[in-house]
């Protein structure tokens, strides 16, 4: 995170305080990167949810022996 506030390289350190944010919310892309995150999140919390509580109901009705 206190690398978030330099700008780096493996030659020089300098503190840049919050610029690389003032970059990031000006630059577009951050955005469609934003926005696609939130749309796979909103498919793949939900569905990762529903397929393990399906696994846990067909687990449970055999009995729920072990491995």
């Amino acid at each position: 995170m206190a690398t978030s506030f330099t700008n780096w390289s493996p030659t020089s350190f300098q503190f840049v305080g919050v610029e690389n944010y003032q970059l990031l919310l000006r630059d577009p892309l951050f955005y469609t990167a934003f926005e696609t995150n939130l749309i796979w999140l909103a498919i793949n919390v939900p569905a990762s949810m529903a397929l393990g509580m399906l696994f846990a109901l067909v687990v449970h009705q055999r009995g729920g022996q072990g491995v």
